[in-house]
């Protein structure tokens, strides 16, 4: 008789008769009916609730005297969810992985990631190889029951992988799928909020949501499968569903009736694995008699459970606990201890750290329980990052970390799903029912109470009397698909049994399947991992998912398992249907490309080959959307041994056979290798679930892309300047041929013998004279008609019509537009990726016009590429062959008869025509210096200081050689600006003002820290750049001094010294008419000592010069007329409104995936003689930031997103909307005692950033009622002595009637800016990316200057004017503490000479979008 334990309140009790289908029921009084409920589960376990126990008391009395009952057991608690984490003040033993949920609950709530996981906070997916698996599979079609505390039912990161019953309708009270369960829709709520059914108490009882008020399960079930959705986490195995088996009330106890209900549940309604967060209350190494017996039944009814998950195939995984024992040395510690008698269907798991060490508490007493012969497998348990609900235990966070055996044991289940997901394609079962193994025998019984054929007959055995059974298992045979086992059982009995089975009673064969398969796989595929703190273990082993999927995938018989493309959609630039094909002259080691050309087709027939010998190479990325099995044959009569097939990474080795792909709705590789290729070929696919044969073509399933971004023209400023193409050309000294154009041999860093601008190449071709094209072409090269055959490269910037119901290109309605090419031998590339070949290669240099399939266009990895580089490669033949060249576009899905021009959407900033009107100007050369000299290219951050020459030079005492070191020597680089009458006021400069290319750092920089004993040494990275309207002469361009130097001419690299030199590569003659061509120089390190110039030819009387009248700088301009005053022939048209955003969406989507199907909208295409004003609806989008470079990089710069809208539009353009603040706005710094440029230098004047780590204390200072004409701001305390603001200055343009008034159309008028310096401050105004004043240093050498600024008028009869608004940064700084408030005083004078003051009526800005410094 069992004890009586009168506090003991669970009413239960566990029974298993010696045949199924008894009852309790029937050995009791009928008046005690209505005092118990009783279930009887699936594998022989009645479960008995009862009101009272009293009547639990009378039923055990009977029970116990029943021959038939052979396990007998009162319900106790078991393992109980802790209140306190017990590993909480354990860290992980790497410090990046140390991380708090704050961060993570944040970024949830905000809206998540960018990227799948972050590897810090989920560090266990890292160490797991989890991504890696991911590319194989996400564990779809399978499903794994949590027994736990239940579920978040509704958490973001779980809702949408919660298993749904498809058999049972949500809440309508009826159990429709006959299970007995009702609405049991994701799984079932087995034990209610009470510890013992009590109908008095509200919530008591079975319920059918398993809604988790705990945690502990919704944190198990996040470890497995929360949702990829850049949102919170990501599960290990993230499309598994989660069945919610709810097993504790309330309180988080763990009882073994529920857990075998849930079992139970989980066999019967398709679980293939079961997750088990649970054991015992604690180990008990050596238990009483009374204890060992309650121990041996409790063993006895999880092995009954057992059997059925056998007979299943289905995987338990249990946890290992958290007493830091020794289970190797404990009887029974269920369910873990399990693992020893059913080794195929178990796992035990032990819980390690991210060095894989065992996970080990504070107290000697906490840790991961071990054993080697217990533990089946070890994962990560330290602080593991999952799923909570939201409630008031956890602060309402969603996300926490938790430790233990409990996160190890999920962690094991999912990656056991993705191996089942894997193992369940060969025909979509995931568990097989292929015999009834019975490991588990007592005396000729096994547990179900069924003979064993070959025993002797069973003794009846008394409840508890196995006292223990002990399982060995050995392999007797195993293939690829699963073994043969043969299980020996020896079972002990004590007192009752009368004869004990002999060994080798059972012996029962059965084919171990997905679920022991799927242990077997995670096991051998684990990593050996070496416990230093566990000196009794003989090996553990730690689970991978990498290695264990692709094991699993090498078990599958005929099918073939491709490796996922590297391949992000999102990232790529450019992409259309069609291949890739490249042929090679020979089939060596080092075979030479001969021809490269592009199939702009959407189904995969090749024939017609461009030659019959070497080797042909074709590619593409084969997009297959569907998940599942997709057929594909291939039709040839090509020879096997010169056809290489390849799909993923795997080679088709007999092309006569039609193939099995399993495909997860991904992109994947296809690669053909043809030796000698003559004979057709043809691949044919079916699709999944398709009743037909690969007989045919699948269209929208190959493309080629690139994700390649743009060219940086990281040196050019952010205008949209013209709509002109470079022309690049030189003969190439052998015949022509189709290697005349390879892109390897037509770059734009090389040498050419002719540089020329063209305004447009979609008209170029005359249809009066067949030969008048080439002679054009010739002419622009400077060239004489007939000159001969040409090889070269029109090079241009391109912005894709943003087409459709939004006028947006995003991820449903991408940039989309299809190119035709006319030309004798060309090849039209965009972003690299060749989009259309122009030839024929049957019949060379015979005029052909191509059509390319549609092109998307896409905003890269960064989401911010707007412009694309148009490159167009062609060779041009002698006169007689009639030449044609000419580039335009078509809409996509549209039949139109002639091309439109790409003009309207071409937004070139390398190329400009001052006279067209698309920007203003003012003279020089603009230069900028950082204070580091970390190899030049694109900064993140403004530069220290921005200065202009040749005025700077004007401005400063020391402007002439008489401050160098050796004048004598350097003299040639000043003396033209000493000799040609320049003047701080530019108005009154000469005509002849004029400075070479070059000077010295300490000219402009001659105090402050860069010249004290610290810095006189270092080194600083300096670019120049310029506007103009030449060539260098002879193509030689050369530095005057011997450093380290890169100098860019239009879209062309033609010098490079130091890093990676190249000799000079600047054309010989250049023609460009009224075009002025960018050319900027670069010095990634150059000291501040140094002195540095330009050579334009071969020595120093050849110094590159900057005057008035032949270096131009652009500045932007915006207002309604701003771009609108440009005329027809060089302006775009109407683009449509650009949002700037970081996060419009990327390429486009599945849904989209198919070009061919990209529509084009007519109705959103623009009069071609309209420009578009500018979108009102820019805000000026700053974040708020108080670090150096955090607010450097929110500032407008020459790195802004440069996504022009229009010719004339820029980088502001995007942040700017008509002023709404009058005044100043902006930022002061009052430094505490002494100012000086020791302390505080240049950068502190223009970005009022200390130059010292740390933050800045910098309040705002808006003035509403001030501008550039008055006090900064008054009565501040203390005085502002530096400051900085930022906004529009305000220009009256119906001011410039004066201005050249004979003339019609667009003209350019001279206007000044007025500056004028109180000797005790100094100012300096930036527009745009370029100085207008400077104020360099202080003293100031200079306190009043004029600079002309040429801005456009439109003089056209009739015209509407509109005022223009100048993006503008101002910043001054004033002499030491006391006695002085900054005050600016800054007028215009218009071309009549009128003055306006630049009051608050002339300077906006937006005082909402500027930067908060607190």
């Amino acid at each position: 008789m069992q004890e009586v334990i009168e506090d003991l309140p669970l009413n239960r009790l566990l029974v298993h008769f010696d045949e199924l289908g008894k009852t309790v029921k029937s050995r009791v009084s009928p008046l005690l009916y209505d005092y118990f409920e009783e279930i009887i589960l699936s594998f022989g376990v009645n479960i008995v609730t009862f009101k009272t126990a009293k009547v639990l008391y009378q039923v055990l009395r009977i029970l116990e005297s029943q021959p038939d009952v052979l396990i007998l057991l009162r319900d106790r608690p078991q393992y109980k969810v802790p209140d306190v984490d017990p590993y909480l003040g354990v860290g992980l033993r790497s410090e990046i992985g140390n991380v708090t949920l704050r961060r993570r609950s944040a970024q949830a709530l905000q809206g998540g990631l960018n990227k799948k996981y972050d590897e810090y906070e989920q560090w266990a997916l890292t160490k797991v190889g989890a991504e890696a698996a991911w590319n194989v599979t996400h564990g779809e079609q399978v499903v794994v029951a949590v027994i736990d505390t239940g579920c978040d039912l509704t958490h973001p990161d779980l809702k949408d992988n919660i298993w749904t019953n498809p058999k049972e309708t949500f809440n309508d009270t009826t159990d429709n799928d006959k299970n007995g369960f009702i609405d049991d829709i994701n799984g079932f709520d087995f034990a209610g909020d009470c510890e013992n059914y009590n109908s008095t108490e509200a919530n008591c009882g079975k319920r059918p949501s398993p809604m988790d008020s705990v945690g502990h399960g919704t944190h198990c079930s996040g470890i497995i499968a929360a949702v990829q959705n850049r949102v919170g986490i990501i599960g290990v195995a993230p499309n598994v569903k989660i069945m919610c088996l709810k097993v504790t009330p309330n309180t988080g106890q763990f009882y073994t009736s529920y857990n075998l209900e849930a079992i139970d549940y989980a066999i019967k309604n398709g679980a293939h694995i079961i997750s088990c967060s649970f054991g015992p209350k604690k180990p008990i190494p050596k238990p009483d008699d009374l204890k060992l017996q309650e121990l041996v039944n409790e063993t006895g009814l999880y092995n009954l459970s057992m059997n059925a998950i056998v007979n299943k195939s289905m995987l338990l995984v249990a946890a290992a606990g958290n007493e830091a024992t020794d289970l190797d040395k404990i009887g029974f510690y269920n369910p873990c201890t399990l693992a020893r008698t059913y080794p195929n269907n178990v796992l035990c798991v032990m819980a390690t750290d991210d060095a894989d060490k065992r996970v080990e508490g504070e107290l000697p007493s906490s840790g991961s329980n071990y054993g080697s012969k217990t533990v089946s497998i070890a994962a990560p348990g330290l602080q593991i990052l999952s799923t909570i609900p939201s409630i008031f235990k956890y602060n309402y966070n969603r996300y926490t970390n938790m430790s233990g055996t409990s996160m190890a044991t999920p962690m094991v289940a999912g990656v056991a799903a993705l191996i089942t997901s894997i193992l369940g394609k060969r025909d979509n079962n995931m568990y097989k029912n292929w015999c009834a193994c019975a490991p588990f025998v007592c005396g000729g019984l096994n547990v179900i109470g069924e003979r064993v054929p070959g025993a002797r007959p069973a003794v009846r055995l008394r409840a508890g009397s196995c006292k223990y059974a002990i399982a060995e298992n050995r392999r007797s045979s195993s293939t690829d698909h699963g073994g043969t086992v043969t299980n020996t059982i020896l079972a002990k009995a004590e007192n009752s049994v009368k004869e004990p089975a002999r060994p080798g009673a059972l012996l029962i064969r059965c084919h171990s399947r997905e679920g022991p398969q799927a242990r077997q796989i995670l096991v051998g595929s684990s990593d050996r991992i070496d416990l230093q703190n566990d000196q009794t273990a003989d090996s553990y082993r730690r689970i991978n998912a990498d290695a264990a999927v692709q094991s699993a995938m090498r078990r599958l018989d005929g099918i073939i398992w491709m490796k996922k493309a590297v391949f992000s959609l999102p990232d790529q630039v450019a992409m259309m249907e069609g291949f890739l094909m490249i042929y090679y002259n020979s089939t060596n080691n080092t075979p030479e490309i001969v021809a490269e050309a592009t199939q702009a087709s959407d189904v995969a027939q090749f024939s017609n080959y461009i030659t019959n010998l070497g080797t042909l190479k074709i590619s593409a990325y084969m997009y297959l959307s569907k998940t599942g099995l997709y057929r594909l044959s291939v039709n040839t009569s090509a020879s096997p041994s010169d056809l290489a097939v390849f799909v993923g990474d795997q080679q088709l080795s007999d092309c006569s056979q039609t193939y099995l792909l399993y495909s997860t709705g991904d992109w994947y590789n296809l690669n053909i290798t043809y030796i000698n290729p003559k004979e057709p070929i043809n691949i044919y696919m079916s699709e999944p679930d398709s009743s037909d044969l690969p007989v045919k073509n699948l269209g929208g399933t190959f493309f080629i892309a690139t994700s390649t971004p743009p060219r940086d023209f990281y040196y050019a400023p952010n205008i949209s300047l013209s709509s002109a193409w470079q022309v690049l050309a030189r003969d190439p000294g052998v015949p022509l041929a189709l290697s005349s154009i390879l892109s390897s041999k037509l770059q734009l860093d090389q040498p050419y013998s002719f540089s020329a601008v063209l305004p447009d190449l979609t008209n170029f071709n005359s249809a009066s004279s067949t030969t008048a094209n080439v002679n054009q072409l010739q002419a622009a090269l400077g060239l004489s008609a007939g000159s001969g055959r040409l090889v070269g490269i029109a090079h241009t910037r391109l912005r894709a019509p943003e087409l459709g119901t939004s006028g947006v290109c995003n991820q449903s309605i991408p940039c989309t537009m299809r190119f035709q090419v006319s030309c004798e031998l060309c090849g039209l590339y965009v972003n690299g990726l060749q989009v259309v070949s122009g030839y024929d290669s049957r019949n060379l240099l015979q005029p052909v016009t191509r059509v390319s399939r549609c092109v998307a266009l896409g905003r890269g990895q960064s989401n911010q590429t707007v412009l694309h580089d148009l490159v167009l490669r062609f060779a041009i033949g002698n006169t007689s062959a009639g030449t044609t060249l000419s580039v335009g576009w078509l809409p996509c899905n549209q039949n139109e008869p002639a091309p439109r021009s790409l003009k309207p959407y071409i937004m070139n900033n390398l190329f400009w025509q001052p006279s067209s009107g698309v920007a203003g100007y003012v003279s020089g050369m603009q230069c900028d210096v950082w204070r580091d000299s970390n190899g030049g290219g694109s900064k993140p951050w403004l530069p220290l200081i921005k200065f202009r020459l040749p005025t700077a030079l004007a401005h400063l005492n020391q402007g002439d050689d008489n401050q160098l070191t050796n004048p004598s020597s350097e003299e040639p680089v000043y003396s033209a600006f000493k000799n040609s009458g320049c003047s701080a006021n530019e108005s009154m400069s000469k005509s002849t003002c004029a400075a070479s290319a070059g000077f010295q750092l300490h000219t402009i920089l001659n105090k402050g820290e860069v010249l004290n004993g610290k810095y006189v040494d270092a080194s600083a990275t300096l670019r120049c750049w310029t506007f103009v309207n030449a060539g260098f002469r002879n193509g030689l361009v050369q530095s005057l001094k011997s450093m380290g130097v890169r100098i860019y001419l239009g879209a062309q690299k033609v010098l490079e010294r130091g890093g990676n030199p190249t000799p000079p590569m600047a054309p010989t003659t250049t023609t460009l008419g009224d075009y002025y061509q960018l050319l900027a120089i670069e010095f990634p390190s150059i000291l501040y000592g140094a002195v540095w110039a330009v050579v334009n030819g071969t020595g120093k009387d050849d110094l590159v010069r900057i005057d008035m009248s032949r270096t131009l700088l652009p500045i932007p301009l915006l207002g309604g007329s701003a771009a609108a005053i440009s005329n027809a022939a060089s302006s775009g048209r109407h683009l449509l409104h650009h949002r700037r955003g970081l996060l419009v969406t990327p390429l486009l989507d599945s849904a989209a995936i198919n070009l061919a199907h990209q529509q084009h909208d007519p109705a959103y295409e623009a009069d071609d003689n309209t420009i578009n004003e500018v979108d009102g609806h820019h805000q000026l989008n700053h974040n708020p930031s108080i670090t150096r470079r955090a607010l450097q990089q929110q500032l407008n710069s020459n790195q802004g997103l440069y996504a022009p809208t229009y010719l004339g539009a820029s980088s502001y353009s995007n942040n700017w909307s008509l002023p709404n603040t009058s005044g100043l706005c902006g930022i002061t710094f009052s430094p505490d005692g002494a100012f000086n440029d020791a302390t505080y230098y240049l950068s502190t004047t223009f970005y009022n950033v200390s130059v010292k780590p740390g933050e800045l204390t910098a309040p705002r200072c808006d003035n509403q009622s001030a501008g550039l004409s008055d006090p900064v701001c008054p009565r501040v305390n203390p005085q502002a002595r530096v400051a900085w603001f930022s906004g529009f200055m305000k220009v009256p343009i119906t001011a410039a009637t004066s201005c050249n008034s004979s003339m019609s159309g667009v003209v350019m008028c001279k206007w000044f800016l007025r500056v004028v310096d109180d000797v005790n401050m100094t100012s300096a105004i930036n527009i745009g990316d370029v100085t207008i004043r400077n104020g360099v240093e202080y003293t100031p050498s200079v306190t009043s200057s004029e600079t002309v600024i040429w801005l456009p008028y439109n003089n056209t009869s009739g015209a509407v004017q509109a005022d223009l608004y100048l993006p503008a940064v101002v910043t001054a700084r004033s002499k030491g503490v006391g006695g002085f408030y900054l005050a600016f005083n800054v007028s215009l004078v218009t071309p009549g000479f009128r003055v306006f003051r630049v009051n608050s009526s002339f300077w906006f800005c937006n005082k909402d979008g500027w930067p908060v410094l607190r």
